[in-house]
């Protein structure tokens, strides 16, 4: 469990604070993105933050390169 908050805290530069309270919504509790936004401009925003974290996470921990 250290070892794990340990990674996640290691995630919050590389995505950035807005990405990363989203990721840990999604990702780490669970949320569905269609509770986080009203609208569905929003919701594909959110969407898109996810995505793109995810992207970023794999290429910082060596799973995926540009």
């Amino acid at each position: 469990m250290i070892d794990a908050v340990q990674r996640l805290n290691e995630c919050k530069p590389v995505l950035g604070r807005k990405a990363f309270d989203l990721m840990i919504k999604v990702v780490g509790q669970g949320m569905e993105i269609k509770d986080l936004a009203e609208s569905q401009r929003d919701r594909k925003t959110i969407g898109d933050y996810v995505k793109d974290g995810l992207d970023e996470l794999a290429v910082h921990w060596g799973y995926k390169t540009y």
